[in-house]
């Protein structure tokens, strides 16, 4: 069935996954029938005891056949039919019915899908943890059942620790609570009886294996021998045959051990080769399984597993474990227990997760594995090395890998598509090619991958490995032996031979997913030094801020975080000083007999060798290795390799159809007959029929799968993807070195040469020259990939990379985990090749040679940012729509708009090409058919679609992006002016998003309150208090402002390009904004927050220091004009210049208050500056001496007139507050200094509608003594400052912008009297004059106009210049207080004298 449900996955948008949704209850079902079994007490017997019932009926049978037959002789008797029936020589398994083991290894196939099916497999219960309950794992009562089943059938053991590998899968239900690995490992722990299985006995079983399989392996570790007495494994067991039914090579088809098997078992000292039965290869398999699974689940395990030493019974010494498993791993193995071993250690050596002290002692055992490994021969670096080997090194290593009879039989001496001979001193080269390739599958090959990929992350690349051994030390033969190697053969890049073979799509993929892994490793903590850098001493300083530099070059060139965290991580201390070396071609020491090494480095001409031998070249780090196979001009086999993996099977239906329907039908085919792997006979036979095997043969148990987990061992469409995701990582890695690598390598005096270690040829067939040397030339890889085409290696195809990096934007990925990983730098290739090539070259490289290229790429990017849009919650597809918006803003933020760029193309705007997405008439009513019909056409669709949904603009991961998209809309309705090309494509959005009703649709969805009782969007944003805000909430203010900002644009468009089409919209604009039910840009100013709300923000403790806030201050991001003066905090640099941890805590709180506030603050100020842009718009479309009213068909009610009076009422309303006698402190400063923008600007129109002669009264007396009483109070408000303080430039500019207001108010009704403006009219006259006369007036005019710092006095003069004016003309109200009165707070001097010095200045 599983085959099945894995056919039948859904795609990313389904709500629910139906393979999730059938895994989940066949575990749930197969987890309660084995609890019902183990509760009733009707637990089936194991399988060893069935076929051992079944061996002793058949006894019987022939027993009771032969005494009948002898019965009937002596009495004379006839026989019957039944008396010569025949009676089976063997147990026939066809009839055997389901077993223990067969059921356990159902469970165990389930769990080895995903760790969430393992939890159902145990039981739960509640335990209180720090005092609150959690809910935790506990042993199930079938794992309780089968060790107690395991005391009484020690046939059970291999099932039972195969069970323990697949509960360690679980993860923890709560934090705080032990995962499944943790509990396995506690279990596994305890010492208990002599019977009880722990990590001991494992240990010593596996150890057992290694010294009987590997006899005379003195090389690799000096304890070899022991007692065969007894077997180690199960402590007390009387005798080895249960742990090693070892089987004679003449044994064909055997099954298991048997008395006669372990009778004839060759000792330790015995050369014979010998041969692994199923019974001891469950055994070892299961062993391993669960070393391996707890291993990589737990790094607590981890560390004291790779670290334990075995001691030796009655001898002296001890074998550490790591040492066992090396030794283990050259014995005669198939390649599929081989493989189980290299993946054991690789587990074992893992770093991820494992905290300081225990990363520590697995980068020592790594250490040592490294040594092990070269120690071991696994790969036959002598052999295939372009420099002899040092004379003394031969005896320092093992012969390399053995073989079993089975593997050896299958060799065939036809050597066709093979690179080397099929000698068996080929060591892992030899199994593949000669063994595996046989099947179809490499375990063992990538086991050793897999190997190589956590030595390299645990202990780096050691230069001195195999030093006095190999005359070029270091780990760049292990690198070379992937790239040049196992790629090229897995891949057939070569063309020049037979392809090799694969079983499956999976088999491929995987082994070429594992070596890119490797690959990878390597990359990604190289750092290319500083040129010229030869001093060690400072080279370490320096090459950390390399690395600072390098993460942030790689950040600027990609911009996406998570990215970033993937390709640049730090090098160890050692790499990072050996990088130096690169750069230099110098030789290394040969060290001759009797000679000691006293450097790494030395020139050639320094040394004396017997003979004369000549200097050898120091072999290049395997990091500077892959970035000149990577960035070399001549295309280098890696990134051939690596076009291959991104270039191949490209279909329109995706990687799902094209490996997932292969993978599918090899699956049935199992599922239904299973598989037939060759036995001893067939392989002997050099046969590939299997016509001959019996049924049994069919009946194979299900062995334990030691893999990945997260990844199912046999899912083609996965291994797939992941090949496609490093293919990817590599080429970001290198593109973001490749500026740094080409500084370093050309700041040499000569050319650099890189000559490889290894090559892969019979020594034989080298040329005459011997040595392959070249030189190293590197190009920009953007360039290398557009050139990638017509060549020696691909002479019938036309390949183009960008295009298929292009496809996998958006596929249809089979996890949203890997849907994200594809894309994120699939996105950032793209980006980095429009800023390489330029934006031509770059989007002709894109594009490619396909006539629909850019509308292909232009839909591809807009699907790609609707999803990444809604999938926000993750950082990867968060950074992804980032990206993708940010470029566009880029493009428009500089008034680039009317230069062609990547950002037109995927807005859907005609490139290079005539008409686009966006001619006029192509798409009549587009967006709306488009929505309708669930179509992407470009980004400007996408963006639409985004903005159509209210989580999108709401979700707290989303609406950050939703601001960005407004803004856009914002610039596309900005960038309008005069008749080029580009002004006419952005017209065309204009004239899109009118005919969709964009503008009305999202001013009713933010700012209208609805029927139903449902407050707007702003008014629920505005009366959250600060304590209660949750985090985004400032980009619903943000989402407004742009809003706003962009309807401002509009009914400006529309009034300067007006015609017949547009009345429409423009009079529906105008009805929301102005008339009744709706009064949006009323409830804007109702609704909108004007509060300084520092102090709920900022707490009074935690305040970092100046100094620190000074360093660790950074711009904030956005809009320039927006953000302008806002600076956060970066808490990571504030941790780093914390002194005092206890004090940590509570800077990172006031840090985080700091920057809510910042963004909230900000958002404030950009929504009233909204507000002002469109007040202005709106006053100049209604105003009435400009019949504009008329002309579009809105008329100028009521109303619409008396809106600047209610607008003022309220505005100033809000401002002046009862009680409180200052502003400051109680407002946010940015948006009350915008708010009087807004009240002058009312003022004005106001006035200018008094002046209008044939318009009607707009306001009563009453009204307008109002706005000036409250204008009065703004002035003296706005004014006030505490004993001691100073205005600053914005209360002055504040201050006199109210003043001139309240000065045009009152000389716009000459009714107005001052007598009732409540006795502060004097107050308010006090301060413009002061403001008015203060020391700055003296300042000089500039040649452009008046000073910033100068503005707000010549706007006080002018105000101040109208009060004097209205003293004048009053009767009743003298003037001799005002002059009278101080020109500054406790200065002597008066209003008058201040005004006879100016006057005289």
């Amino acid at each position: 069935l599983m085959p099945s449900f894995e056919r039948h996955k859904d795609k990313l948008e389904a709500k629910c996954d139906t393979f999730e949704f059938f895994m989940s209850v066949s575990s749930d079902f197969v987890a309660h029938f084995l609890d019902v079994l183990c509760a009733s007490g009707d637990v089936p017997i194991s399988r060893s005891q069935w076929e051992r019932d079944a061996e002793r009926d058949l006894e019987l049978r022939r027993e009771q056949q032969q005494q009948t037959n002898q019965f009937r002789a002596w009495t004379g008797t006839r026989s019957t039919s039944l008396d010569n029936e025949s009676i089976p020589t063997s147990v026939d398994l066809v009839v055997r019915p389901d077993c223990l083991d067969d059921v356990i290894a159902l469970a165990i196939a389930l769990c080895s899908v995903g760790p969430s099916y393992a939890t159902f497999f145990w039981s739960k219960t509640h335990e209180e943890i720090h005092e609150i309950m959690s809910e935790v794992l506990v042993p199930s009562r079938a794992l309780r059942k089968l060790q107690h089943q395991l005391e009484t059938d020690k046939s059970l053991l291999p099932v039972y620790v195969s069970f323990l590998a697949a509960l360690a899968l679980a993860p923890a239900i709560a934090d705080g609570t032990e995962s499944g690995a943790s509990i396995v490992n506690r279990l596994l722990q305890s010492d208990g009886d002599a019977s009880q299985v722990n990590w001991f006995s494992l240990m010593n079983a596996i150890r057992w294996y290694a010294r009987e399989l590997s006899p005379g392996s003195e090389t690799v570790t000096k304890s070899t021998s022991e007692s065969s007495a007894s077997s180690p494994g199960l402590p007390g067991r009387p005798s080895t045959a249960y742990y090693y039914g070892a089987e004679d090579s003449g044994a064909e088809g055997s099954t298991g051990y048997s008395s006669q098997h372990a009778s004839s078992s060759s000792s330790p000292t015995s050369s014979k080769a010998k041969e692994m039965g199923e019974t001891n290869t469950n055994i070892l398999l299961s062993h391993l399984e669960v070393i391996a699974t707890v291993a990589s689940e737990s790094s607590a395990a981890r560390s004291v597993l790779v670290s334990t030493v075995l001691p030796v019974t009655g001898q002296e010494g001890d074998d550490p474990f790591l040492t066992v498993l090396f030794l283990l791993s050259i014995a005669p193995l198939t390649p599929l227990l081989r493989g189980a071993v290299f993946s054991t250690i690789a587990s074992l050596l893992k770093v991820d997760g494992a905290h300081q002290e225990e990363r520590k002692i697995i980068e020592e055992q790594a250490m040592k594995g490294w040594k092990l490994l070269d120690t071991c021969n696994v790969l036959p670096i002598s052999l295939l090395d372009q420099y002899e080997s040092l004379p003394q090194g031969a005896a320092q290593v093992a012969e390399g890998l053995a073989f079993p009879p089975s593997s050896i039989s299958l060799v065939s001496k036809e050597t066709k598509g093979a690179w080397l001979p099929p000698e068996r001193m080929y060591g892992i080269i030899f199994e593949m090619e000669q063994i595996e390739s046989r099947s179809g599958q490499y375990p063992s090959t990538e086991g050793f991958l897999q190997l190589l990929t956590s030595l390299f992350v645990a202990a780096g690349s050691p230069a001195d490995l195999g030093q006095g051994v190999r005359s070029r030390p270091g780990c760049t033969p292990y690198l070379e032996y992937v790239t040049n190697f196992v790629l090229a053969r897995a891949l057939d890049t070569k063309k020049d031979g037979v392809p090799l073979p694969f079983r499956a799509p999976s088999d491929k993929y995987r082994l070429v997913s594992r070596g890119l892994e490797v690959i990878e490793t390597v990359l990604v903590r190289y750092t290319v030094p500083p040129p010229a850098s030869t001093s060690p001493v400072p080279l370490l300083v320096d090459e950390k801020k390399n690395q600072q530099s390098a993460t942030s070059q790689v950040s600027h060139v990609f911009g996406l975080s998570t990215l970033v965290e993937k390709i640049a991580i730090a090098p160890n201390e050692r790499d990072a000083q050996e990088a130096r070396f690169d750069y230099r071609d110098s030789s290394v020491v040969r060290v001759a007999p009797g000679r000691t090494q006293d450097s790494p480095e030395k020139p050639a001409t320094d040394l004396q060798f017997p003979g004369g031998a000549p200097p050898v070249p120091r072999a290049k780090s395997p990091g500077f290795t892959v970035l000149v196979e990577l960035l070399s001009s001549s295309i280098g086999p890696l990134l051939n390799a690596l076009v291959t993996v991104l270039t191949d099977d490209r279909v329109a239906r995706g990687i799902r159809h094209v490996c997932g329907l292969e993978e599918y039908k090899t699956h049935i085919s199992e599922a239904l007959f299973g598989q037939i792997p060759p036995t001893v006979g067939s392989a002997r036979a050099k046969s590939s029929d299997t016509s001959h095997i019996s049924p049994q043969a069919l009946l194979q148990p299900l062995l334990p799968q030691l893999e990945a987990f997260a990844l199912n061992r046999d899912d083609a469409v996965c291994w797939r993807e992941t090949s496609i995701i490093l293919a990817l990582r590599l080429l970001c890695a290198a593109s973001a070195r490749e500026e740094s690598f080409s500084k370093s390598v050309s700041a040499g005096r000569t050319l650099l040469k890189i000559i490889p270690v290894l090559r892969f040829n019979r020594r034989s067939l080298l040329p005459a020259s011997g040595i392959v040397v070249r030189n190293v030339q590197v190009s920009r890889l953007a360039e290398l990939l557009f050139s990638f085409g017509r060549s020696a290696i691909h002479s019938n195809a036309y390949i183009e990379p960008f295009p298929a990096v292009i496809q996998y934007v958006h596929c249809d990925a089979s996890t949203i985990s890997h849907d994200g990983d594809i894309a994120s730098p699939a996105v950032a290739l793209i980006y980095y090749a429009s800023h390489t090539l330029g934006t031509n070259e770059g989007i002709r490289a894109l594009v490619g040679s396909h006539g629909a290229g850019i509308s292909r790429f232009a839909k591809v990017m807009g699907k790609r940012l609707s999803r990444s849009a809604m999938l926000s919650a993750s950082q990867v597809d968060s950074d992804i729509a980032s990206l993708i918006l940010d470029s566009i803003l880029s493009t428009f933020r500089g008034r680039c708009a009317r230069e062609a760029s990547i950002s037109h193309v995927i807005l859907g705007l005609p490139f290079m090409v005539s008409g686009g997405n966006w001619a006029p008439g192509t798409y009549e009513n587009a967006f709306q058919h488009a929505a309708s019909m669930g179509v992407t056409r470009d980004c400007f669709d996408a963006i639409l679609g985004c903005l159509s949904s209210l989580e999108f603009l709401t979700d707290s991961h989303s609406s950050y992006l939703a601001t960005k998209c407004f803004e856009i809309m914002y610039r596309l309705t900005e960038a309008t002016g005069d008749n080029s090309a580009s002004e006419r494509r952005i017209r065309y959005a204009a004239n899109m998003l009118r005919s969709n009703h964009f503008w009305s649709i999202n001013l009713m969805l933010f700012l209208a309150d609805h029927t139903s009782g449902t407050e707007s969007l702003l008014r629920l944003a505005s009366s959250i208090t600060p304590e209660y805000r949750p985090k985004g909430i400032e980009n619903c203010l943000q989402c407004i402002a742009w809003l706003l900002k962009s309807v401002s644009s509009e009914l400006l468009a529309l009034d300067h390009h007006y015609d017949g089409s547009t009345s429409g919209q423009r009079c529906q604009l105008l009805s929301l904004l102005f008339s009744s039910p709706y009064r949006l840009l009323m409830n804007v100013l109702v609704s909108m927050p004007i509060s300084d709300d520092r102090n709920d923000y900022l707490g009074q403790e935690g305040m970092p220091s100046r100094e620190a806030l000074e360093m660790s201050r950074v711009a904030m991001s956005g809009a320039p004009e927006v953000v302008e003066g806002y600076t956060c905090i970066n808490k990571s640099k504030l941790a780093q210049l914390c002194s005092s941890s206890s004090s940590l805590k509570e800077q990172m709180l006031w840090a985080n208050g700091w920057n809510a506030w910042i963004s909230w603050d900000c958002a404030a100020s950009h929504l009233s500056v909204a507000i002002l842009y469109l007040v202005e718009s709106a006053m100049i479309s209604i105003h009435p001496s400009a019949g504009v009213g008329t002309r579009a068909g809105y008329s100028v009610g009521a109303f619409e007139l008396h809106l600047p009076v209610d607008m003022m009422k309220e505005i100033l309303s809000r401002l002046v507050a009862e009680g409180s006698p200052k502003m400051d402190g109680r407002l946010s400063p940015n948006v009350s200094d915008t708010l009087s923008r807004i009240v002058l600007l009312l003022s004005k129109q106001l006035a200018s509608y008094k002046a209008a002669a044939d318009v009607p009264s707009i306001s009563t007396e009453s009204s307008h003594i109002a706005i000036c009483r409250l204008l009065v109070q703004a002035v003296v408000s706005s004014s006030f400052v505490d004993q001691g303080r100073q205005l600053q430039h914005h209360e002055k500019l504040r201050t006199a912008t109210f003043g001139l207001a309240l000065s045009i108010a009152m000389k716009s009704d000459a009714e107005v009297n001052v007598d009732e403006l409540d006795g502060e009219f004097l107050e308010a006259s006090i301060s413009l004059g002061r403001l008015a006369t203060s020391a700055s007036s003296t300042s000089r005019f500039e040649a452009t106009g008046v000073t910033d710092r100068a503005r707000a006095t010549h706007i006080a003069q002018i105000a101040f210049a109208s009060v004097l004016d209205l003293y004048r003309t009053e009767e009743n109200l003298s003037i001799v207080p005002l002059l009278s009165a101080p020109a500054e707070p406790g200065v002597g001097r008066t209003v008058i004298q201040s005004i006879a010095s100016l006057i005289a200045n």
